[in-house]
């Protein structure tokens, strides 16, 4: 189905057939499920905010080297090529490499994936600041310096805007490779 993804012939195919989506899936070049799974992720507020996109498609490419600051780090995204694509990967880092408990996991995750963080009051701002102070005292515990804490704390925030989690990117990516291939091999019936 490289003509599809490749050329960015998407006319028809479920969900992906905005110009900057067909961008996005040209720019990956899709070479299996997984990574049309990633682009469905990829191609939201949060992912894009944070410059994943154009990293997961360089990096996929080989146009920028993939390197991880942590072993931990190569664990939870060496699928995505050291990109954070999935909440999952948001968790996993607060939980596995910031070591923090599951309770403060998922508090993590209700913070970060506020749709309006302009109406943050001052409890939001406290809890804020005390999950921020857990995750850099997690990383540091890690042998992560001080600075790589906070640079986490800032991804973890810029994709927070609106990331998807993994199994509706899945989903997603499914209807997507079905009627890409309907519209392929069954033109007249599509």
């Amino acid at each position: 189905l490289k003509n599809v993804f490749w050329d960015g012939n998407m006319t028809g195919i479920f969900s992906v057939t905005s110009a900057g989506m067909m961008k996005l899936f040209q720019r990956v070049k899709p070479t299996c499920f997984d990574d049309v799974a990633a682009v469905t992720a990829l191609f939201r507020p949060g992912p894009l905010g944070s410059g994943m996109d154009s990293m997961f498609a360089d990096r996929k490419n080989g146009i920028e080297k993939v390197s991880y600051d942590h072993p931990i780090l190569e664990d939870i995204m060496k699928d995505t090529y050291g990109c954070l694509v999935y909440q999952e990967q948001m968790l996993e880092i607060g939980r596995r490499l910031g070591k923090m408990s599951w309770k403060d996991t998922n508090r993590l995750r209700k913070l970060f994936l506020k749709k309006d963080k302009s109406k943050q009051d001052d409890y939001i701002k406290k809890e804020e600041d005390e999950l921020k102070a857990k995750l850099i005292a997690g990383c540091m515990e890690n042998g992560l310096s001080e600075n790589k804490g906070e640079e986490l704390w800032e991804m973890c925030g810029r994709f927070g805007g609106y990331g998807f989690n993994r199994s509706h990117s899945i989903a997603y990516a499914m209807v997507t490779m079905q009627t890409a291939f309907l519209r392929t091999y069954y033109p007249m019936e599509f």
